[in-house]
């Protein structure tokens, strides 16, 4: 009978049947070790990837934010670049001049008026006058007195005559050279570098009644050329850009001309010759010059279309005195077929919008002759078909102090810069206090 095996030999024997006979025990506890290597060296290889991947996201943010400062940083260096060379710009600006002496006889003239208006005796006149008695107030007949003296005598035709067409033909000087030009011969002044009484009296006729007169060679050629060059160098500058102004017409540009010299010479804008008679004009109420710019029209341009300065203030029809003028300045000699600026004789009377002239006036002239033409009088500027030759004309216009063309200044296609440079030409014609204080004084 034989005997059993211990329960150790039996499980000696079935682990040597299942892993080989010739296992030992050595073998089993080598192998145990090598599996948790393994084991152990996967999950490292594991947890070290995820690392290295989360390394490199991070890494790759941190490039993009890098990117981005870079980005920012040159971002913020141009801008303040941009705002230190405009900055520059603003620094660089010429201030205004001293009240120049027309400037200070209108003040006298202000003040005196101002003076009779708070005197006793003005405001007795005042309630003690029938016309003028409260509520009798309302009588306008010195209003319409004042009307017939500066507005054309084409209104009263209207109401005298209830067919008349007012605008349909201006007197007959009008088209006359001798009735529309005032002459170098009649621009000299006296000792006092005044007019000649006869010589206003003109230009304010033609003005008044045709919309438009002529001061020949008012302003000196030498003056002219060198206005000339200084803006044909100008306007090459990269400066420039910042100085183009809106214009009507194909193949014509237009600048804004900066408050420096030679620009800014008052002998052009405030031509004490000129200044008389826009001081008449204005019915000697204070005035400014809003607008200064040269109009280029080079050749092969294209006819503007007929236009006013300006619609109306209150109604197409209205009649009021004049609030507005503008002086045209050619850079150059003008011939027939460089495009003198054209007039359309009396048409100042009401808004002609779409109204095309058949009657039209063109007047060639050398460089330094002026034009000057009501804000209301229809006009517009013909093409050049000289074969090369540019018209370059400065264009200014004077207004009363309460008028202001607002449409050209919130224009948005026009730079901060170029207005704080029209605002300097417009505070040349304000009469400024000595100090603050006065400057402050109401």
């Amino acid at each position: 009978m034989q005997r059993r095996p211990a329960p150790k030999a039996k499980a000696t024997a079935e682990f040597e049947r299942t892993n080989g006979s010739g296992s030992s025990s050595s073998d089993f506890t080598g192998t145990l070790p090598n599996r948790t290597a393994l084991i152990t060296g996967a999950l490292l290889v594991v947890v070290l990837s995820g690392a290295l991947a989360i390394v490199l996201r991070d890494a790759s943010l941190l490039r993009r934010d890098l990117e981005q400062l870079k980005t920012e940083l040159y971002e913020e260096r141009a801008a303040r670049a941009t705002a230190e060379a405009l900055h520059a710009k603003y620094a660089a600006m010429q201030p205004r001049t001293d009240n120049l002496p027309w400037q200070e006889e209108l003040q006298v003239l202000r003040k005196r008026r101002e003076v009779h208006e708070n005197s006793d005796e003005f405001v007795n006149a005042l309630f003690d006058t029938p016309t003028q008695r409260f509520p009798n107030g309302a009588n306008t007949s010195a209003w319409n007195d004042f009307l017939r003296e500066h507005t054309p005598k084409a209104f009263d035709a209207v109401a005298e005559e209830e067919d008349a067409e007012p605008d349909q033909t201006a007197p007959d000087f009008c088209r006359e050279l001798s009735g529309i030009v005032i002459t170098e011969k009649d621009l000299v002044t006296d000792g006092q570098g005044l007019l000649s009484e006869e010589v206003r009296a003109r230009a304010l006729r033609s003005l008044t009644e045709c919309g438009y007169v002529y001061l020949d060679n008012i302003i000196s050629r030498a003056k002219v050329d060198e206005i000339r060059e200084a803006y044909m160098a100008f306007r090459q500058t990269d400066e420039a850009k910042d100085f183009v102004y809106p214009v009507q017409g194909q193949q014509r540009y237009e600048h804004m001309l900066p408050f420096r010299a030679p620009f800014n010479d008052s002998s052009i804008y405030a031509e004490p010759r000129l200044m008389q008679i826009l001081a008449d004009y204005f019915t000697q109420e204070q005035f400014k010059m809003e607008l200064m710019t040269v109009i280029t029209s080079q050749p092969g341009s294209l006819d503007q279309r007929w236009h006013q300065g300006w619609r109306y203030l209150f109604h197409p029809d209205e009649r009021l005195p004049p609030y507005a003028a503008v002086v045209a300045l050619p850079l150059s000699d003008v011939t027939p077929e460089m495009g003198p600026t054209e007039m359309c004789p009396g048409k100042k009377l009401r808004f002609y919008h779409g109204y095309r002239c058949q009657d039209q006036l063109r007047v060639a002239s050398t460089a330094g002759t002026i034009a000057i033409f009501d804000f209301k009088t229809l006009h517009r500027g013909p093409g050049n078909a000289h074969p090369s030759a540019e018209r370059p004309m400065i264009s200014m216009v004077f207004s009363r102090m309460f008028f202001m063309n607002t449409e050209a200044i919130v224009n948005r296609g026009i730079s901060l810069l170029q207005t704080l440079h029209q605002r300097r030409y417009l505070e040349q014609f304000t009469w400024h206090p000595s100090s603050r204080d006065d400057q402050f004084a109401v």
